[in-house]
């Protein structure tokens, strides 16, 4: 299914850019390849944005296409919802095993200073902070 999934996330992010203007499906590729060996975690690390970012997605879309429930569970946790704060997101992604791999493979790539560098000061110190404090709050205890 990981080759299912990267078969998507390359199509449905292929228009997208991140905050520095680079093509979006590069950051997406560096969480998948930043999370441990297994393919699942591997499969949420490539469509962890996807739900979230790509609209007529949705679990039950992935669920159609053949993905387990296991890997759609933790997509979920991965999805920020309407009106939740950014710290509980975090906490949320933190409680399932998967996502927790996930979201800190995410929050390294986006805090890395290669791409921090990119941005203006002010958003870059904005994000540096939010980053860390999500990275902290995964890490500890």
């Amino acid at each position: 299914m990981l080759g299912v999934a990267i078969s998507i996330t390359a199509e449905e992010h292929s228009r997208q850019t991140d905050k520095a203007g680079r093509p979006y499906i590069e950051h997406v590729i560096r969480v998948m390849q930043n999370c441990p060996m297994d393919p699942e975690i591997k499969t949420v690390g490539v469509l962890h944005d996807l739900v979230g970012d790509c609209p007529g997605w949705s679990l039950q879309r992935l669920k159609e296409r053949g993905f387990s429930d296991r890997v759609c569970v933790s997509i979920d946790a991965m999805t920020k919802r309407d009106g939740e704060s950014y710290e509980a997101f975090v906490a949320r992604a933190g409680r399932d095993e998967i996502a927790r791999h996930v979201k800190l493979a995410d929050l390294r790539d986006n805090s890395d200073p290669a791409r921090l560098s990119m941005l203006q000061d002010d958003q870059r110190a904005r994000l540096t902070r939010k980053y860390y404090s999500a990275i902290e709050m995964l890490t500890k205890g």
